[in-house]
């Protein structure tokens, strides 16, 4: 299950940035457990895709190139990419047309390896970016669970992404089930 709600960054240069995102039911006859592996866990995963030949995108699709230049564009419009990728404009936001699709540079993109996840704000310090964590091997309801987050851009540059998640949450296969 990909938890896949867009959060919007905006960087006034290089600089780090903590936030705060709950899991969990508040429901007290809820519990969640692993279909197949021993604990729950959630990881951060790229969701960034490779630009592809004769394919059709949608508004708002971010994509980067086949070969990864570290940057990510997003569709302006609906339509089908041509059969030869185009040459990927290096500056933030010019745009760039494909058959009939036009592509804005969005800028530096940020990977998992941007981003530290952990149970508790003093752990952030020490937490592995781009890593996951787990919840044991069952979750019950009743209260939300804090998990922190802390996304370091590298960028010198202003930016702002302007939607498209291009990391997102994956929980592994879980089912909840509710007694009532």
């Amino acid at each position: 299950m990909r938890i896949d709600e867009p959060i919007i960054f905006r960087f006034e240069g290089a600089e780090i940035l903590d936030f705060t995102f709950y899991f969990g039911s508040f429901n007290p006859h809820d519990t969640l457990k692993p279909v197949s592996d021993p604990e729950i866990k959630l990881s951060l995963i790229d969701n960034v895709k490779k630009w592809q030949p004769n394919t059709e995108y949608y508004t708002g699709t971010i994509i980067e190139p086949s070969v990864s230049n570290g940057l990510m564009y997003k569709c302006k419009a609906t339509g089908t990419s041509g059969h030869s990728e185009p040459q990927w404009p290096t500056d933030s936001g010019v745009c760039i047309f494909d058959k009939n699709i036009t592509w804005m540079n969005l800028g530096a993109r940020l990977t998992p390896d941007d981003v530290k996840i952990a149970l508790s704000k003093a752990a952030l310090n020490k937490a592995q970016a781009g890593g996951s964590i787990s919840f044991g091997a069952s979750l019950t309801g009743g209260e939300l669970i804090p998990i922190y987050f802390r996304v370091r851009n590298t960028d010198k540059t202003v930016r702002y992404d302007e939607g498209g998640s291009n990391i997102c949450l994956e929980l592994n296969h879980t089912i909840l089930t509710t007694l009532h």
